[in-house]
């Protein structure tokens, strides 16, 4: 019996109907992301006054001005700052929450809801939240501050405004906000993983450390990727809580790239230059993603038992 190898040619009302369903998808995608991308890009080459109008083309001159900035700089190391304090630790938390609640314990479903909670919390209300865990005088951290006996009796400090913790305290916040979708991601991935192997490496003698290390890790490898990936895009595209926190401040130590261009467009209303600053922010975003998904797919380790 012979088989035929030949490929098959879809007929063209299927291709006609494929089409039909793409259509709506490819209108959004090109109304509201590919065309303000291309007039974003234009307008980084053109003159451009406080109400917006369009004047003579300059060139490179708003890219040199921009890239050679101390405010570029600045944003982009307080932005790279940021990302290490919170994704490394909301992938680090998320994961540990998603192995706590993966145990078949009574009562773990309460806590599978407690821990995602906060995938539905607004940044806003994660800000004005922390507002009042963070007061100078009457937060409850200072509360537990002097418990430790970090602070003593009667003192306070305003971890906001302070231009060594600031950047820490936003970024706890933004860490509690972000850890409901690491937790939910990092469960998904855990279902995914056969129990046999580890009923199989429990008979062969494999502690919970080394299950965890030598099965759990390598399976939910591609899940972590995305985990990180999504992190670290939260901690670059932070702005929310920044606005109403800190506003980029104390000294610019908390002016994460996002908000010096949200400053630029509407505080300094420098149209042109915002959009240099909002190209950068692009192309970090686009590398960052390329990286890490060159790092998953070159890492696709089976386990080993």
């Amino acid at each position: 019996m012979s088989t035929d190898n030949r490929p098959i040619v879809p007929h063209r009302r299927d291709r006609l109907v494929a089409l039909a369903f793409v259509a709506p998808a490819f209108v959004l995608i090109a109304v509201f992301v590919i065309w303000p991308f291309l007039d974003t890009a234009r307008l980084a080459f053109f003159d451009v006054d406080r109400r917006g109008r369009v004047g003579r083309f300059v060139g490179w001159k708003n890219v040199t001005d921009v890239l050679g900035s101390s405010e570029l700089h600045s944003s982009i190391r307080a932005t790279a700052a940021f990302v290490l304090l919170t994704a490394p630790v909301g992938l680090v938390l998320g994961l540990s929450l998603a192995v706590v609640a993966h145990r078949p314990i009574r009562g773990i479903s309460v806590f599978r809801v407690v821990f995602s909670s906060t995938v539905v919390t607004s940044g806003a209300l994660s800000a004005a939240l922390f507002t009042t865990l963070l007061a100078p005088t009457t937060g409850v951290i200072r509360y537990a501050m002097q418990t430790v006996h970090v602070l003593g009796d009667g003192e306070s400090i305003d971890l906001l405004h302070d231009q060594r913790w600031a950047i820490v305290a936003v970024a706890a916040v933004t860490v509690w906000t972000n850890l409901g979708l690491g937790f939910i991601l990092f469960s998904a991935a855990l279902l995914g993983v056969p129990e046999q192997l580890y009923e199989a490496a429990e008979l062969d003698g494999c502690g919970s450390w080394a299950r965890f290390r030598r099965i759990t890790l390598p399976l939910i490898r591609p899940m972590t990727g995305f985990a990180a990936i999504a992190a670290s895009l939260n901690g670059i595209l932070s702005f929310g809580q920044i606005d109403l926190l800190t506003k980029g401040g104390p000294d610019g130590r908390t002016n994460v790239l996002a908000y010096a261009l949200y400053q630029k467009a509407f505080r300094d209303h420098d149209q042109a230059k915002a959009s240099v600053m909002a190209m950068v922010l692009i192309v970090l975003c686009l590398a960052l993603g390329a990286v890490q998904v060159r790092i998953v797919r070159g890492r696709r380790d089976t386990p080993a038992i």
